[in-house]
């Protein structure tokens, strides 16, 4: 949680600044190994932490900053120390407290594809709403995955996880990201009893196993 401040300044010819941009930011290492899990600058660390939902019970929403907070603090006093967004991108207050924290969090874009209720608008928004999150988080320290969204389905093939629609999707949102953050794994959450997941999976970099953990099939 150690924070840096960088400061953009626009200036005339003359040398008078007309626009000051500040931007916080920290320096960590992350990487994840296929047989030992994740790194933390060089430190193999167990994630233990949650889904937390945008809202707060009777708030809503519309979330007071000194609620968070409270709230996360709660969380990392009895051990927490991840946080998977559920299902959606948290809001930059968020993710502030979080980088003060040290707290690590999992930026999710999506709750179902074209499945759900974003599915009227999948197609001519995707793109660019996974592109804003991207830009707008990708300088926060705690981001340490991108989630490319939960359970995702297609209103063509909802139970089929390796029809050539679904995969095409989960390319197109991958690359998405990618353009814009090399820096960082990608991951998803699937939830598919049994399902043919490996398409997928090839996909991404992290997989996301949503239940079932049990299953054969994911082993």
């Amino acid at each position: 949680p150690y924070l840096y401040t960088l400061v953009t300044r626009l200036k005339t010819p003359g040398g008078k600044t007309i626009d000051e941009v500040r931007t916080r930011f920290g320096f960590r290492e992350i990487r994840f190994d296929a047989d030992k899990g994740f790194f933390l600058n060089g430190k193999n660390m167990k994630l233990k932490g949650m889904c937390l939902h945008q809202d707060c019970g009777s708030l809503g929403t519309a979330v007071p900053e000194e609620y968070w907070l409270r709230r996360l603090k709660a969380l990392k006093d009895i051990g927490c120390n991840a946080i998977r967004c559920s299902h959606n991108p948290p809001s930059a207050e968020f993710l502030d407290i979080c980088d003060s924290l040290g707290l690590l969090v999992i930026d999710e874009a999506f709750d179902k594809w074209k499945s759900g209720y974003y599915a009227p608008f999948f197609d001519n928004c995707a793109a660019r709403d996974i592109a804003d999150m991207v830009t707008r988080d990708r300088n926060h320290p705690s981001v340490i995955m991108w989630s490319l969204g939960n359970e995702v389905r297609t209103n063509l093939t909802l139970g089929d996880y390796s029809s050539s629609e679904i995969v095409n999707v989960c390319t197109m949102v991958n690359s998405a990201v990618k353009a814009l953050d090399s820096t960082r794994p990608t991951t998803m959450g699937n939830n598919a009893p049994g399902g043919n997941l490996a398409a997928l999976m090839a996909i991404v970099d992290v997989v996301g196993i949503n239940y079932n953990g049990n299953n054969q099939t994911y082993q």
